[in-house]
């Protein structure tokens, strides 16, 4: 990435975090060996600590759009809108550019007619598509998701997005052996 792409990014942050000048500036001393450690966030009066990486992967990700806000309360929400809808995701944001651009602006499952229907997410990652599911009219997403991490990031976002009541979501896989 050239010094001019990192700097606008770096700027754009500025909409996210009230201490982004030092916050970037951390993160860059990390980054080039020349110091150690987290990078400190202050976001609606509330202080945050990020991995590097992390911060890094969520000023980026703003930048390219593919969020409209960042919500902080007990924790860091990325906020889109899908048709209307504010749709928070919680801790998802090394997933967030493709969750977005793919799914939910990217319109991967336009054409996907799920109204009144069963849908069966397998490999449901962070609740992603089975929110998008519920909010495209499935009368039922039964979300399958083995990685313990997902499966508890996946639970935190159905809840928070209000679509328990249409979204079964099971820590589960399984293998058909021929």
């Amino acid at each position: 990435m050239n010094i001019f792409k990192g700097l606008a990014i770096w700027i754009a942050s500025r909409r996210l975090f009230k201490n982004w000048l030092s916050a970037g500036l951390k993160y860059f001393l990390v980054k080039h060996g020349l110091a150690k450690g987290d990078v400190i966030v202050e976001c609606n009066g509330k202080k945050y600590t990020l991995r590097p990486e992390m911060y890094t992967t969520i000023i980026y990700v703003y930048h390219r759009r593919a969020f409209e806000e960042l919500e902080c309360g007990d924790s860091l929400y990325a906020v889109v809108t899908y048709k209307g809808r504010r749709v928070r995701l919680y801790d998802s944001f090394e997933f967030l550019y493709d969750i977005v651009f793919e799914n939910f602006a990217g319109g991967a499952y336009d054409n996907l007619d799920v109204r009144g229907r069963v849908v069966v997410d397998v490999g449901a990652g962070v609740g992603d598509t089975a929110i998008l599911f519920s909010l495209m009219g499935a009368k039922k997403v039964v979300a399958l998701e083995p990685f313990p991490s997902l499966y508890e990031k996946a639970l935190v976002n159905v809840k928070i997005n209000g679509v328990e009541d249409k979204v079964l979501l099971l820590m589960l896989a399984w293998a058909v052996q021929r």
